[in-house]
């Protein structure tokens, strides 16, 4: 995930040595699929943007949610990325 994170944080952001966060809510379905991604918050413009990029681009590489029962089904996440140069 660090990998990923650094390809997408804003070159700007970076170049300055500007650390943040965006936080995202979404729906993950069943296959690892993500739809409905929606920015909550971000620290600095920019990070939101970015945050919401990667988590696209990792759309159907999620693992599947299951109830209790077993079953896989569909649920809303929050997700933090966290943009630090600092690791």
């Amino acid at each position: 995930l660090r990998e990923r994170l650094l390809r997408f944080y804003p070159a700007e952001l970076r170049a300055r040595g500007v650390d943040g966060n965006a936080t995202v809510r979404m729906r993950l379905s069943p296959g690892g699929r993500l739809s409905r991604l929606r920015l909550v918050t971000e620290t600095t413009a920019g990070f939101g943007q970015a945050c919401l990029d990667m988590l696209e681009e990792s759309s159907g590489t999620w693992d599947d949610v299951h109830d209790r029962d077993g079953n896989v089904v569909a649920t809303t996440v929050s997700f933090t990325c966290t943009f630090s140069l600092r690791f």
